[in-house]
Protein backbone atom coordinates (compact mmCIF):
# COMPACT_ATOMS: atom_id res chain seq x y z
CA UNK A 1 0.00 0.00 0.00
CA UNK A 2 1.22 3.46 -0.72
CA UNK A 3 2.31 5.21 2.34
CA UNK A 4 2.51 9.16 2.56
CA UNK A 5 4.91 10.74 4.68
CA UNK A 6 4.23 13.09 7.22
CA UNK A 7 7.40 14.62 7.83
CA UNK A 8 11.22 13.91 7.71
CA UNK A 9 11.72 11.08 10.44
CA UNK A 10 8.13 10.74 11.18
CA UNK A 11 6.13 7.64 10.75
CA UNK A 12 4.29 7.46 7.69
CA UNK A 13 0.23 6.45 7.46
CA UNK A 14 -1.93 5.18 4.79
CA UNK A 15 -3.74 7.20 2.04
CA UNK A 16 -7.72 7.57 2.72
CA UNK A 17 -9.79 5.47 0.93
CA UNK A 18 -11.75 6.61 -1.97
CA UNK A 19 -14.99 8.12 -1.25
CA UNK A 20 -17.67 7.17 -2.76
CA UNK A 21 -18.07 10.52 -4.85
CA UNK A 22 -14.76 9.74 -6.36
CA UNK A 23 -14.98 8.84 -10.30
CA UNK A 24 -13.22 5.20 -9.52
CA UNK A 25 -15.95 4.43 -6.98
CA UNK A 26 -18.37 1.88 -7.43
CA UNK A 27 -22.37 1.91 -6.29
CA UNK A 28 -23.04 -0.84 -3.34
CA UNK A 29 -19.53 -2.28 -3.44
CA UNK A 30 -16.02 -0.61 -1.62
CA UNK A 31 -14.53 2.04 -3.68
CA UNK A 32 -11.69 0.46 -6.28
CA UNK A 33 -8.37 2.71 -6.46
CA UNK A 34 -8.15 2.28 -10.95
CA UNK A 35 -5.15 2.93 -12.17
CA UNK A 36 -4.72 5.87 -14.27
CA UNK A 37 -2.75 7.18 -17.36
CA UNK A 38 -1.08 4.69 -18.95
CA UNK A 39 -0.65 2.41 -16.72
CA UNK A 40 -4.58 2.72 -16.71
CA UNK A 41 -4.49 2.15 -20.01
CA UNK A 42 -2.93 -0.93 -20.29
CA UNK A 43 -4.25 -2.47 -17.66
CA UNK A 44 -7.85 -1.92 -19.68
CA UNK A 45 -6.30 -3.29 -22.63
CA UNK A 46 -5.42 -6.38 -20.95
CA UNK A 47 -9.06 -6.79 -20.38
CA UNK A 48 -10.29 -6.29 -24.04
CA UNK A 49 -11.37 -2.72 -23.23
CA UNK A 50 -10.72 0.79 -24.75
CA UNK A 51 -10.74 2.36 -21.48
CA UNK A 52 -11.19 2.02 -17.68
CA UNK A 53 -14.85 2.06 -18.53
CA UNK A 54 -16.44 -1.24 -17.37
CA UNK A 55 -13.11 -2.37 -16.06
CA UNK A 56 -14.55 -3.60 -12.10
CA UNK A 57 -17.11 -5.54 -14.11
CA UNK A 58 -15.15 -7.13 -16.39
CA UNK A 59 -12.81 -7.81 -13.58
CA UNK A 60 -15.35 -9.39 -11.61
CA UNK A 61 -16.25 -11.79 -14.79
CA UNK A 62 -12.73 -12.89 -15.18
CA UNK A 63 -12.22 -13.52 -11.44
CA UNK A 64 -16.17 -15.58 -11.81
CA UNK A 65 -14.58 -17.45 -14.55
CA UNK A 66 -11.67 -19.10 -13.05
CA UNK A 67 -13.43 -19.79 -9.62
CA UNK A 68 -15.94 -21.73 -11.77
CA UNK A 69 -12.86 -23.29 -14.04
CA UNK A 70 -11.30 -24.17 -11.05
CA UNK A 71 -14.48 -25.70 -9.55
CA UNK A 72 -14.94 -27.98 -12.73
CA UNK A 73 -11.60 -29.04 -12.23
CA UNK A 74 -11.69 -29.86 -8.63
CA UNK A 75 -14.93 -31.84 -9.08
CA UNK A 76 -13.56 -33.77 -11.86
CA UNK A 77 -10.19 -34.66 -9.45
CA UNK A 78 -12.63 -35.48 -6.85
CA UNK A 79 -14.45 -38.09 -9.19
CA UNK A 80 -11.18 -39.25 -10.18
CA UNK A 81 -10.19 -39.94 -6.35
CA UNK A 82 -13.42 -41.44 -5.60
CA UNK A 83 -12.85 -44.93 -8.05
CA UNK A 84 -10.07 -46.63 -6.16
CA UNK A 85 -11.98 -45.45 -2.95
CA UNK A 86 -15.21 -46.83 -4.32
CA UNK A 87 -13.40 -50.37 -5.21
CA UNK A 88 -11.58 -50.35 -2.11
CA UNK A 89 -14.32 -50.06 -0.25
CA UNK A 90 -16.16 -52.99 -2.19
CA UNK A 91 -13.34 -55.14 -2.07
CA UNK A 92 -12.63 -54.38 1.72
CA UNK A 93 -16.41 -54.99 2.63
CA UNK A 94 -17.98 -57.08 -0.12
CA UNK A 95 -20.64 -55.85 -2.00
CA UNK A 96 -23.86 -56.12 0.27
CA UNK A 97 -21.59 -54.56 3.39
CA UNK A 98 -20.33 -51.55 0.76
CA UNK A 99 -23.93 -50.80 -0.23
CA UNK A 100 -25.06 -50.38 3.27
CA UNK A 101 -22.37 -48.33 4.12
CA UNK A 102 -22.61 -45.77 1.11
CA UNK A 103 -26.77 -45.77 1.71
CA UNK A 104 -26.01 -45.02 5.39
CA UNK A 105 -23.58 -42.47 4.48
CA UNK A 106 -25.75 -40.76 1.93
CA UNK A 107 -28.67 -40.60 4.95
CA UNK A 108 -26.10 -38.59 7.12
CA UNK A 109 -24.94 -36.48 4.32
CA UNK A 110 -28.51 -35.42 3.17
CA UNK A 111 -29.33 -34.41 6.96
CA UNK A 112 -26.20 -32.31 6.70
Amino acid sequence: METIPIAPGEPQKPPSPPSATTPNACAGCAAPNLPTGAAGELFAAAYGLPSLEGLVDAVIDVQRDTIEQVARLAAARIQQARRPLLEWGSTLLGDAEFAAATTALRRVLDRA
